[in-house]
């Protein structure tokens, strides 16, 4: 800026900055603010130590006494660039922070609580929302100062953290989200402020340089942490442990969150079995669920429910069903069956989250039950695989059931090949249709086996994911009885020898 005036900063501003900014003078001098005139600073933007333009800080004061500030350019069609980009010539370690403000006030204050590297935008905090579409550096409208050519300030691109220090109102959220987007989120770390400052020289001003140094030294990662501290863990909620039968406690005792997988060839009862279990777990925890089955007529399980609820009464009179009725009214909710062939249902796993979804949140559920998994209508993309999408599927499943704090069992049918007569004891979960993800993803893996002329039924669990809290795998008898819709323990499982 050849032939423009030399300012220099006042005493009377000088001593301005320090009563009410905190802003010691030398530091103020040396990052260029100097006096204008009475009424207004300016703020020298210099790049390789020579001056380019200054930004002019204008304060007048309304009839009422209230003061306003208004800013420009000198000269006016001026290159911006940021301020005090000078610092950033004395970077020489990949550790070194780089910190970045909304305002150059900021920009002395954190200077002043001992930073080295600071900067400010030169033109604050310009959007009402965050913008749309790709960034185009060579026409990036109130962020050009960012670019060179193509590609980042060289200053700032060397910075392998930058914390974003900018004002804690609407338009500086909006700027801080820009910034962040064309410096790399990873590399961006954000401030919280003390309550009632919304920046960093208001920080200074009420708390001290300590406070400041305190604000910056725990900004968090924008892209949160993949790995993380023990300490930084959240605390683990108390692992509550669930039998269903008493006798089964050994083996079964259900954690929820859970995903849970009942498998047996057709005909052995895992869908009895497992609509048994829930009514059981229902009534002795008085937690509500949803019964999605297809295969069923939800009559039949309707009955079988209320017989469950009926079977310690010996001559169960009228009223004594009509409160079994409210009970499993009230526990219960059950696929609404299609009447009409234009009413059908295109089952696909989009139904079966929205259903998940409508059972916590509307109906209070504490468990699902899914059966069987193959009347839902799986597709995978011409490039996946059913084994890539099960697993996926499983995986979104677990995650619905830890997000709501609920217990998912899956009933499915074993293989072809394993769906051939076999013994008990080399059954196993791996043998469910589709992948080997259903033994894999899953908590508990049940397989309910019954041999041919029998009437008591086997129960193989599988797989308990954690044995102290879960249980150990194990083989028990048990006996169905029709009169009152319950399983009962029969005793353990001998291995039959040669």
């Amino acid at each position: 800026m050849h032939g423009t005036i030399k300012y220099e900063l006042s005493e009377t501003h000088a001593r301005l900055l320090e009563a009410k900014r905190k802003i010691p003078a030398d530091i103020a001098v040396e990052m260029g603010l100097v006096s204008r005139e009475r009424d207004s600073i300016a703020f020298e933007y210099r790049r390789n130590g020579k001056l380019a333009y200054r930004k002019i800080m204008r304060v007048t004061y309304n009839s009422d006494g209230t003061r306003e500030k208004s800013f420009f350019i000198e000269p006016k069609n001026a290159t911006l660039f940021p301020f005090n980009l000078d610092c950033l010539n004395g970077w020489s370690r990949a550790q070194d922070v780089l910190v970045v403000v909304e305002g150059e006030l900021d920009c002395a204050s954190v200077r002043a609580a001992g930073e080295a590297f600071v900067i400010s935008v030169p033109n604050g905090a310009n959007r009402d929302k965050v913008g749309e579409g790709a960034i185009d550096p060579t026409n990036d409208g109130g962020f050009s100062w960012l670019w060179d050519g193509p590609r980042l300030l060289p200053e700032i691109a060397r910075f392998e953290r930058i914390i974003l220090a900018v004002d804690n109102d609407h338009k500086g959220k909006i700027l801080r989200e820009e910034l962040a987007v064309r410096l790399g989120k990873q590399r961006c770390w954000a401030v919280e402020y003390p309550e009632n400052c919304k920046d960093a020289n208001e920080v200074l001003v009420r708390h001290g340089e300590g406070a400041l140094q305190d604000v910056l030294l725990n900004a968090k990662p924008l892209v949160p942490d993949k790995l993380v501290s023990f300490k930084d863990l959240p605390e683990m909620q108390e692992i509550i442990e669930y039998p269903i039968w008493p006798e089964l406690a050994e083996h079964l005792r259900i954690n929820i969150p859970e995903l849970m997988i009942v498998v047996g060839q057709p005909g052995a009862g895992k869908s009895t079995w497992a609509l048994n279990l829930v009514a059981q777990f229902a009534e002795t925890y008085n937690m509500r669920g949803a019964v999605l089955q297809f295969e069923d007529q939800p009559r039949r399980n309707y009955e079988d429910l209320i017989r469950f609820r009926l079977r310690k009464i010996d001559k169960p009179t009228v009223s004594d069903r009509g409160h079994a009725e409210l009970w499993v009214d009230d526990m219960f909710r059950t696929v609404m069956p299609a009447t009409h062939l234009e009413e059908e249902e295109d089952y696909t796993f989009k139904w079966l989250r929205d259903a998940i979804w409508e059972a916590v949140k509307r109906h209070g559920a504490k468990w699902v039950l899914l059966d069987p998994w193959n009347e839902i209508s799986h597709a995978w993309g011409i490039d996946d695989t059913e084994t890539r999408y099960v697993n996926e599927a499983l995986r979104q499943i677990k995650r619905m059931a830890r997000a709501f704090d609920i217990l998912v069992i899956i009933v499915a049918h074993p293989t072809k090949q394993a769906g051939k007569e076999r013994d008990i004891e080399s059954m196993s979960t791996y043998d469910v249709a589709g992948s080997a993800a259903f033994k894999n993803k899953t908590d508990h893996g049940i397989i309910v086996y019954r041999p041919e002329g029998s009437r008591e039924t086997l129960i193989k669990i599988d797989k308990c994911k954690n044995h102290r809290t879960m249980g150990v795998p194990g083989i028990v008898r048990m006996l169905y009885d029709r009169n009152a819709s319950e399983f009962r323990f029969a005793g353990k499982y001998v291995a039959l020898v040669g």
